[in-house]
Parts: structure tokens; sequence; C-alpha cells
């Protein structure tokens, strides 16, 4: 098996050696991020929901404290003390909230990190084995110029199938980098929707706040 891969990469010339190159670079990729989602501690997103709960718990906590003394404060307690009171809450929710958004932003960078570059390796493993085709064939043509008649069939048979081995080769790796492209992506999205929705559902009782 071995040997029939090595003789398909020699076939196809100097190309077949750089589309190999962004094969490396794929593969680099992938289980670069495969590991980091769901291995790496900061890429997991238990450890990232831990991380926050401490911050998810006091804001909800916030909003109780508002609803609770904004429902059953007597009219004759003191208005300015109560406002005063209720704004330090809010602070310290907002503070809360921005913290979560700043790990959130700071979560999805580094989880899609460097897997743009699937996408490019897909269309550079894809343009770089039709131009490997074409030079094949430009070789392949210029042989048969020289080739005697009785041999021309065979040397443009087999300047053809060589240079289509890097188009053939370019698509190989180009199509699963673009699968894996879109299935880390996937991943991400998913859990910065969970964690999103943490922050809305904080927001959502804000609102409520303020409506009582």
């Amino acid at each position: 098996m071995w040997n029939v891969v090595y003789q398909f990469i020699q076939n196809g010339g100097l190309f077949m050696h750089v589309i190999s190159f962004w094969l490396v670079v794929a593969l680099y990729v992938v289980l670069g991020r495969v590991y980091h989602l769901w291995f790496g501690k900061s890429g997991k997103l238990v450890h990232v929901l831990n991380e926050l709960k401490p911050d998810v718990n006091t804001i909800n906590q916030c909003h109780e404290w508002i609803n609770e003394t904004v429902s059953k404060t007597p009219s004759s307690e003191n208005p300015e003390q109560l406002a005063w009171n209720i704004k330090y809450k809010e602070s310290i929710i907002a503070e809360k909230e921005w913290r979560f958004r700043n790990r959130l932003a700071l979560y999805q960078a580094k989880a899609i990190h460097q897997v743009e570059w699937l996408f490019q390796v897909a269309n550079l493993a894809t343009l770089t084995g039709l131009l490997g085709t074409v030079f094949g064939l430009i070789k392949a043509f210029s042989a048969l110029s020289e080739a005697v008649p009785a041999q021309k069939n065979i040397i443009m048979a087999t300047g053809i199938s060589n240079a289509m081995n890097t188009t053939a080769y370019g698509l190989m790796v180009a199509l699963p980098c673009l699968f894996f492209y879109q299935l880390l992506l996937d991943v991400v999205e998913s859990r910065i929707e969970v964690l999103d929705n943490e922050i809305r559902s904080s927001e959502l009782e804000k609102k409520n706040d303020k409506e009582v």
C-alpha cells in the first residue's frame, strides 16, 4: 500500500509535495483544535461554566435582592438610601456581566484560533493541484512532440494520468479540510450559544427588575 502511495506522489511531481505540505498544516490545525475543544482544560465548556458560575450566582443574588427589596420595602423607608442600594447592586450586576462577556469573547477567540486556516488550506490545495495538472499537461505535450509515432499514445496516456494526480490529491486534501472547518465552527458556535444564553437569562432578570 505504501508503495502505491509513494508512486502516486512521485508521479505527480513537485506539486504533490507542496500539497503534502498543506496536508501537514491541516492535520496540525485539526489535531490542535480537537485537543483544545475536547481535552484541553481551557477549551472545555464545563470548565468555562464552572469558572463563570460564581459570577452567575452573584448576578442572580443581586436580582433576587432587588426584587425582594422593591416589593417588600415600606413607603416610609428612606428613598434615597433605597435608590443608592439598588444602584450599587446594579453596578455589581453590570460588572459581572461585563466580565462574563469578556470571558465569552476570549473563549471564542481561542476556540476558533487557526480554524480559518482550514478554509484557506482547502483553497490552496485545490489550486495547487490544478496548477500541477497544467504543468503536467504542458510537460506531457512537450514530450509528445519529441517522441516517435509508435510511442506517442503511451506517452500521452502516461503524461495525462500523472498530471491528473495533482488535481486528485489536491481535492483529497481539500474536502476533509472543508468538512472539519465546518464541524469545528459548528461546535464553537453551539458552545458560544450556551454561554450567551447565560448572559441573556441574566439580562431578562434585569429587565424584570426594572419592570417591578
